[in-house]
């Protein structure tokens, strides 16, 4: 069922000069990385930046002027974004058009960007160059934080799941937990909760048991509803017991005493391999909960 494309990559150009917005704009339409294309937004302003920065949390590169209404609302602005902000994952290039009034070896010094650049620097292959460097950068950052934000969940979900009450809970619980993992952003497209007889293979023994994102609105009712390979990965996973992975979409495997659920799952693009562990790390691990989840329910009245 997943088809959505990649997000694009989101710069954010923040310059009081128009020229500066109308060349990066034409740069970036020839920019592709990672299968993504580039989507930049437009500030004339610190303040204005101020205002798009607050809203969009994932723009990876701002290419920043530092003399605009005031001689220093380019620097100013940098420790907004660094420390009122708190966003340490985003690159900041400056380019500058008054290099002797700020100069190169003390911004650098003073404030925590990623390069400085004088404008008449930057041409078209030099800016390619920049926009490729720095979205490779981002990604990684925000790999990073990503595996400290899942580690830290895994953490937090052992103590959650032992306090949860039968299944139904147990399993809006994980498709929270799951969503948080692999996409902290909130763009995890579609999600369902498959509860399964361990003695019964056929797809109708397939149940949804809970559901969110998109699926939910799709008024899907059983698992003949979703398309072929959709399918075909959910009942690989219930038949060999263990998490599969395509492009753009999951099955996650968790056993119980008396049946298994299965999470199916769909995101943009592909998972790394860190992702992958942390989830088959998040199903084995959560096994002993499900089985406590099933006794609830068998011994409510």
């Amino acid at each position: 069922m997943s088809n959505t494309p990649h997000r694009p990559w989101r710069i954010l150009v923040v310059d009081d000069e128009d020229d500066m917005h109308v060349v990066t704009r034409s740069v970036i339409r020839r920019v592709h990385f990672e299968g993504r294309s580039v989507e930049m937004l437009s500030a004339h302003s610190a303040k204005k930046a101020r205002e798009i920065l607050a809203d969009n949390h994932n723009v990876a590169l701002i290419l920043l002027d530092v003399v605009m209404e005031t001689p220093t609302a380019g620097l100013d602005l940098v420790k907004w974004i660094r420390s009122d902000l708190g966003n340490q994952a985003v690159r900041i290039v400056l380019r500058t058009g008054h290099p002797g009034e700020v100069p190169e070896a003390k911004v650098i010094a003073e404030y925590d960007i990623n390069d400085y650049k004088e404008k008449g620097e930057l041409d078209i292959g030099r800016l390619r160059t920049c926009l490729i460097a720095s979205f490779r950068a981002y990604r990684q950052i925000r790999e990073l934080e990503q595996i400290r934000i899942h580690l830290k969940s895994l953490i937090e979900s052992s103590d959650i799941f032992t306090k949860l009450q039968g299944l139904e809970t147990f399993a809006q619980s994980v498709l929270g937990q799951i969503s948080a993992m692999i996409d902290p952003e909130g763009g995890l497209n579609a999600v369902v909760f498959i509860k399964k007889a361990k003695d019964q293979m056929a797809p109708q023994a397939l149940e949804i048991f809970s559901t969110l994102g998109s699926i939910s609105k799709n008024n899907i009712t059983s698992v003949n509803d979703l398309d072929k390979p959709s399918r075909e990965l959910i009942e690989k996973s219930a038949e060999n017991q263990d998490n599969y992975y395509e492009v753009g979409q999951a099955a996650l495997y968790f056993t119980g005493q008396e049946g298994e659920i299965i999470a199916y799952i769909e995101y943009e693009g592909d998972l790394d391999e860190a992702n992958k562990a942390l989830l088959t790390l998040f199903t084995s691990r959560m096994a002993r909960n499900l089985l406590r989840a099933q006794h609830c329910d068998d011994a409510a009245p």
